[in-house]
Parts: structure tokens; C-alpha cells; sequence
């Protein structure tokens, strides 16, 4: 919410943010699991080492896709003459959530909804502290400061701040069904409109 009022964000708001991300990965840390059978941990153990190498292998995929996103993102801003802010917000950020969709869906449907809204919720709270605020302090460190005009994002923030308020509201009753995803959907929708409406 403090980044509507932000006229324009600099490195140091990038550390700010790198600083909130790495209080909350500390709290994390000190949550623990509690201890299993040792015959299930030991199945787990066996099969750490490929889990790693499936990890690695899907974060190079990730880094070799984003580049060829990247500039397909900018050719099209140009050609069709549309903002890249709104190229950004719209087609690269539903490219970029795919991976997180297909794992959401999989997980649910396998009954680990735990997984499915950590996932979701995770991922967007990586992306708008460790994400964000690296993408504000290390171009600054590297000798190339990034100044972002924030009022560019008003309308994402606060449809974003919209959509939190709902979800949070939803989780307090405990149940999410079909209704609830339609409005969320109902909202992105929305969101598409007036971004592109603004144009």
C-alpha cells in the first residue's frame, strides 16, 4: 500500500523491500515440521539428490525462457505501439504465472491445498519484496540506477491491494470454492479492461 505514495522508487526503496524479505525468510526459518517416522524420512533423503537436479534444471529453463519473454515482450510493445508497463502487467505477467498455475492446479488436484496457496501466496509476496527490491538495488550497486515513476502502477497496485482484501476475507471463512474464483477472475478481467482502456 506504502508504494502508492511513492512518487518515485529508488535503491533505496529496493533495500527497503530486500530487507522485509529477509526478516520474513528469518521468521520462516524458525518454523519446523513435526518429526515423522524415520522410514519416510529416509525414503525423503533418497530422494533429495534428484529433486535437486529437477530444481536446477527448471530454474535454467525459467532463466533460458525469461529472455526469449523479455524481448518478444519489447517487440511487441513497439510494434503495436502499446507501454511496456502494460505489456508488463498483462502478457509478460500471465507468462511468468503459468509455471505457478500448472503447480496450484496439480497440487489441488492431488489434495495438497496447502501447497497450492502457499504457492500463490509466496510467490507474490517474493516478487513484490526479494524480486522488486533487487530489481531497484543491484542495477544501483552496478552503476545503473533505476528511478521508476510509481504512478505508472497505481491502477496494478491498487487492484492488487483490491484482490488481497478479498482474499484475505475468504480465508477467514475458511472456504474457497467456485464462487470465490469467479470473482477473482471477474476482477482480473476487470483489471485487463482498464488497464488496456487507459491507453
Amino acid at each position: 500500500m506504502i508504494l502508492i505514495y511513492v512518487a518515485t522508487a529508488t535503491w533505496v526503496v529496493g533495500l527497503i523491500l530486500l530487507f522485509i524479505f529477509i526478516g520474513y525468510m528469518y521468521n520462516l526459518s524458525k518454523v519446523r515440521m513435526p518429526s515423522e517416522n524415520g522410514e519416510v524420512a529416509q525414503d525423503e533423503k533418497s530422494k533429495l539428490r534428484r529433486y535437486i537436479y529437477f530444481t536446477i534444471a527448471g530454474a535454467l529453463g525459467v532463466v533460458v525462457s525469461a529472455n526469449f519473454l523479455v524481448n518478444s515482450a519489447v517487440g511487441i510493445a513497439q510494434s503495436a505501439g502499446v507501454p511496456e508497463s502494460v505489456i508488463g502487467a498483462t502478457i509478460v505477467a500471465f507468462g511468468t504465472s503459468l509455471p505457478e498455475l500448472t503447480v496450484s492446479l496439480k497440487s489441488i488436484l492431488k489434495g495438497h491445498s496447502g501447497l497450492a496457496f502457499g504457492n500463490i501466496i509466496g510467490s507474490s509476496f517474493v516478487n513484490i519484496t526479494l524480486i522488486l527490491g533487487i530489481t531497484f538495488f543491484v542495477p544501483a550497486v552496478l552503476g545503473s540506477p533505476v528511478t521508476m515513476n510509481m504512478s505508472v502502477f497505481q491502477n496494478l497496485v491498487v487492484f492488487s491491494i483490491i484482490t488481497n482484501l478479498f482474499f484475505w476475507y475468504f480465508l477467514s471463512r475458511e472456504k474457497i470454492g467456485w464462487r470465490e474464483g469467479a470473482i477473482f477472475l471477474f476482477i482480473y478481467v476487470f483489471f485487463i479492461i482498464t488497464t488496456v482502456g487507459a491507453m
